[in-house]
């Protein structure tokens, strides 16, 4: 029996950085491949996270940058570029692990545009968004609120949603939404991961 997976903007964080394999296995390996249904928002949420990520890592290197040059000036050390020179491997070695972060974080938008459904905003769902705040967060909520739509309208469907955003996804009012709505939540993916595998059908013998 396959199921809904509803995933979120930390979905596609968490499989760019490779934190966990169950992360990997959800979107690419796991039989039956659940529907993997995601709020449109997010695919604009992620591109907003990494462009965070990048100035953050850029400010990071600069000024490692800027330290590599104050520590080259002193011409007395007898070791300097012994030292200095792990220090400049480090720089490469950043870009390297940044570069491989964007193309995971692409290779996830590539995947769920093909392969996942989207949840596009419509007036109600912003109606809802508006109207009732299950999140202080007006984006998370705005998020959840598309997540509760779909599931409505999906009643007679095993639903469940994976967040690694547990500061604001797990509150009363927003675990209490998704349980009237027929979601079972999951805070991480191994766990989400077994629950799947567990209703695939057993191999033939």
């Amino acid at each position: 029996m396959s199921a809904i997976l509803y995933i979120e903007t930390n979905y596609f964080i968490s499989f760019a950085t490779g934190r966990d394999r169950a992360t990997n296995d959800l979107l690419l390996t796991v039989p039956p491949a659940p529907r993997r249904v995601i709020p449109a928002v997010c695919f604009m949420e992620a591109f907003v996270t990494f462009e965070s990520i990048k100035r953050e890592s850029g400010r990071f290197i600069a000024d490692l940058g800027r330290q590599i040059q104050e520590y080259s000036r002193g011409v007395v050390w007898a070791d300097r570029d012994s030292r200095l020179g792990p220090l400049r491997q480090s720089r490469v070695e950043i870009d390297t692990m940044f570069d491989q972060f964007r193309e995971r974080l692409l290779l996830a938008v590539e995947t769920l545009n093909e392969l996942g459904e989207k949840i596009n905003l419509t007036r109600e769902i912003l109606r809802d968004a508006v109207g009732r705040s299950l999140i202080k967060d007006t984006t998370d909520n705005l998020i959840l609120a598309s997540i509760l739509s779909h599931a409505r309208s999906h009643p007679s469907e095993l639903k469940a949603f994976l967040t690694e955003n547990h500061k604001d996804f797990e509150v009363p009012e927003a675990l209490q939404a998704l349980r009237d709505a027929g979601v079972k939540y999951f805070r991480k993916a191994e766990e989400c991961r077994n629950w799947l595998g567990a209703l695939a059908p057993p191999p033939p013998s």
